[in-house]
């Protein structure tokens, strides 16, 4: 525990917010509670116990991004073998050098914004289903083209998940994708507009794309929306959760505005 609190104070000097964790068996759903990108693991203590760690951060969530450095006196390559396997990243062999640790966090940093850009480049999120921020864009811009050559309408409107964070910490990172899951579902479902675009950024946050559909028609689908989801009972295990969302509306019915110029608004 002392070497845990110097790295955390060393480590607070050069901008990392770091949360201290003795035991092992809470620490997988601390660290998805608060998204936490690096997972700094002692296995001094127990080896076993930090290599079922590393493989219970690993399967819960494979899109979670964590990188996993383990901290060890064992260095051997069977040991090596064995973390690797179990789904550590990197392998750090004591006595800590604390700028060595320094350089390898920020590799592992590095690691997980290339992870996270990547996934925003794909066209569709892997936990809704949806279209990504990226693709949406592209969306976007191709409607701005269509409005041109017809002069027509569009709406867009932002759906944010009221409390998604306080639902992630409470019911752990499984839990709230699965909600969210189940939330782009009934999107889909319910967006009867055979020109509709529908993406979720992460986070909780929704976009739609209404080509076509004017400002008043999108805020009285925006009403049933919200209703909609407010009258459903969703489930974390046995424990019954009611969600409700906000949601934005703009619209444009003139080609001088952009869809893109739209949905900021």
């Amino acid at each position: 525990r002392a070497l845990l609190r110097h790295l955390s104070r060393f480590l607070a000097t050069f901008g990392y917010e770091t949360t201290q964790v003795a035991d092992c068996q809470r620490a997988a759903g601390i660290a998805d509670s608060l998204s936490a990108d690096l997972l700094l693991i002692d296995a001094d203590s127990d080896f076993t116990a930090a290599l079922a760690l590393c493989r219970t951060v690993c399967e819960r969530d494979r899109q979670s991004g964590h990188y996993v450095l383990l901290m060890a006196d064992e260095n051997s390559p069977d040991k090596l073998l064995e973390a690797v396997e179990a789904g550590a990243d990197d392998f750090l062999a004591k006595p800590v050098v604390y700028g060595e640790v320094l350089m390898r966090l920020r590799a592992g940093a590095r690691a997980v914004e290339f992870q996270r850009r990547t996934r925003q480049q794909r066209r569709r999120e892997p936990v809704t289903g949806l279209l990504t921020r990226a693709a949406f864009q592209a969306r976007l811009q191709a409607a701005g083209v269509s409005r041109a050559s017809r002069n027509g309408q569009i709406a867009c409107l932002s759906i944010d998940v009221d409390f998604v964070d306080l639902l992630a910490r409470q019911f752990g990172r499984q839990v709230e994708q699965n909600l969210l899951g189940e939330l782009g579902r009934l999107l889909d479902r319910v967006c009867d507009n055979d020109r509709a675009e529908l993406a979720h950024f992460g986070d909780g946050q929704f976009a739609v794309l209404l080509p076509g559909v004017p400002g008043q028609e999108a805020l009285r689908w925006a009403e049933d929306v919200r209703r909609e989801i407010a009258a459903l009972e969703f489930r974390a295990g046995e424990t019954k959760l009611a969600l409700t969302v906000s949601i934005g509306v703009g619209s444009a019915e003139s080609v001088t505005a952009s869809p893109e110029a739209v949905f900021e608004k």
